[in-house]
């Protein structure tokens, strides 16, 4: 996906002319690879968010710990002899892994969320050359996302709550009319509920499903 959004006439013909040889080549040589990753970055709605490099050895360093390259590579064979991931004696990979293992769900809550965004602002800059958004409207769906994401940093220790208060714009209180600020208890009531409580009267107004301002000026989420 990430090379279908980067250079999609390059993965026509790759996929179309060369076969799965030269697929497997881009895949699995980093400076190949590398130059498109940064692309489809940049393609992004939020392309200051993500970083290549990181993006790039979390996917495909087996020596990384906090990697995911040497798990996918034991979930995928009994056995592997790669010094870095290695089988334990008396053992197969993964097989008797106990399902109650706190490491294991950690290591996956910890990372995991950051690479499921990613994927997402991909997809959804692919969809939109194709589909364009037939209204130049603020949905909640990308709003809910990032309020989401900012919530899994902070409680990482991240700087996940250091909002800009104009990010995610919040039309005003329709009772007095103040905007309120988007602090933590309005972005877990966002997130979870569609809901922002007024600062100023205590009012608890929903918010639809489609917002009904115009997007920001540079605002290209699908």
């Amino acid at each position: 996906m990430e090379w279908l959004l980067a250079d999609p006439a390059g993965f026509i013909a790759a996929f179309s002319r060369d076969g799965p040889d030269k697929l497997e080549e881009f895949r699995s040589k980093r400076h190949l690879r590398f130059p498109l990753i940064e692309k489809a970055i940049s393609q992004t709605s939020t392309p200051g968010m993500f970083d290549a490099a990181f993006i790039d050895e979390i996917r495909y360093d087996r020596k990384l710990e906090y990697g995911f390259a040497a798990s996918w590579d034991q979930a995928s064979h009994l056995i592997t002899t790669f010094p870095a991931i290695r089988t334990s004696p008396e053992s197969f990979n993964f097989v008797f892994l106990n399902p109650q293992d706190g490491e294991q769900w950690e290591f996956l809550y910890s990372r995991l969320p950051m690479l499921l965004y990613y994927a997402i602002e991909v997809v959804e800059a692919l969809i939109a050359r194709l589909l364009p958004h037939p209204e130049l409207l603020a949905d909640t769906t990308s709003n809910r996302r990032e309020i989401g994401y900012m919530l899994w940093t902070a409680s990482l220790g991240g700087a996940g709550l250091a909002l800009d208060s104009d990010a995610i714009p919040l039309p005003p209180c329709p009772q007095c009319g103040l905007s309120s600020p988007m602090d933590k208890a309005n972005m877990l009531s966002y997130y979870n509920d569609l809901k922002i409580t007024c600062r100023g009267c205590g009012t608890v107004n929903a918010i639809p499903d489609q917002a009904n301002q115009p997007r920001q000026e540079g605002n290209n989420r699908a």
